[in-house]
């Protein structure tokens, strides 16, 4: 009895887990709009008439000395704005072998068929992953930064966050 309440408890709490991540589905209760989590930096997409918000993730371990614990990004759908669904961590920290803290502000656009996933990181570079959904999963495009600040700042910026990604005349680019 005792090993069947634990597997029972071990299951909701993996399920409580779960639902928290993948396939979440909230309603719109007005703002802020996602209230199971905390969110940032959210860029907003229509593609094939549905609404995604791309976020980045504050993780609830976030201490007032470290200010943010942001190692993913989220992404969250709708088609009414009143029904929503969260997709769950799209890409990660984990996925990227250049960087290691503050996964900021993100942004994604659709171009011949893929989606691309814009990325800040740690203050100084901004990456791009690919999928073949807007949902990802999202791989690292180029395994390095598409933008770098070290030693080409005045070209750069001093904080390159904040992608803004329009595509132009059927090629991408970065507007800040």
């Amino acid at each position: 009895m005792k090993v069947l309440i634990t597997l029972i408890t071990f299951c909701l709490v993996l399920s409580c887990e779960v639902e928290k991540d993948v396939g979440f589905s909230f309603k719109n209760k007005g703002n802020p709009l996602i209230r199971h989590m905390y969110t940032a930096d959210p860029s907003a997409r229509v593609i094939d008439n549905r609404l995604y918000v791309y976020t980045s993730h504050d993780e609830d371990t976030a201490d007032t000395n470290q200010h943010f614990y942001m190692n993913n990004w989220h992404v969250f759908s709708t088609n009414n704005l009143t029904d929503w669904l969260g997709h769950g961590p799209i890409f990660s920290l984990d996925d990227i072998t250049w960087a290691d803290r503050q996964a900021w502000a993100p942004d994604c656009v659709e171009r011949k068929g893929k989606y691309y996933f814009y990325f800040p990181v740690e203050q100084t570079k901004i990456g791009v992953a690919v999928s073949s959904t807007p949902v990802g999963p999202f791989k690292d495009a180029l395994g390095r930064p598409l933008v770098n600040n070290k030693d080409n700042e005045a070209v750069v910026g001093r904080e390159p966050i904040d992608p803004a990604i329009l595509i132009d005349d059927g090629q991408a680019k970065k507007y800040d």
